[in-house]
């Protein structure tokens, strides 16, 4: 798990303490975890980024789990004599990740005419410009431009 600080403050806080042990609990990836810090006055905004795989473990449904987290850490924070704000949000793979990735899905799913429409689509909502040839009697990917 990693903590990354932000603010003036390099102590961690009994809230941010308690917020990195119940996500870390939560979470398949806690490596993943990093908790950011902004201080204003006797104020906290704490947010937690965590995997894309794991920010519906966190959220929960209807946003119980994550409800149910700022309660928690709102009253760790009261110990500490600070008013909390705690947000979540996701780690979003980048565009280069992104197409890196279904190029390495493409060669497994080279056979497969729907699949391959399905991630060119994909790559061009990513803003990725290339094209997908496929040989008209074959199917097979003749050549994929990034």
């Amino acid at each position: 798990m990693t903590d990354g600080h932000t603010g003036a403050d390099t102590d961690t806080t009994t809230a941010e303490e308690v917020l990195l042990y119940l996500i870390a609990q939560l979470v398949e990836h806690p490596d993943q975890v990093e908790v950011e810090i902004a201080e204003s006055g006797s104020k906290l905004s704490l947010t937690a980024t965590v995997s894309s795989d794991d920010i519906g473990r966190v959220i929960g449904k209807r946003g119980r789990v994550a409800n149910a987290i700022r309660t928690l850490v709102r009253a760790a924070a009261h110990r500490d004599g600070v008013q909390v704000e705690v947000d979540f949000r996701d780690l979003v793979p980048s565009r280069g990740e992104a197409v890196a990735r279904a190029a390495r899905e493409l060669s497994e799913l080279e056979r497969d005419p729907a699949a391959l429409l399905e991630i060119a689509t994909v790559g061009r909502a990513l803003g990725v410009r290339g094209d997908v040839v496929m040989h008209p009697v074959t199917n097979r990917l003749e050549r994929f431009d990034i």
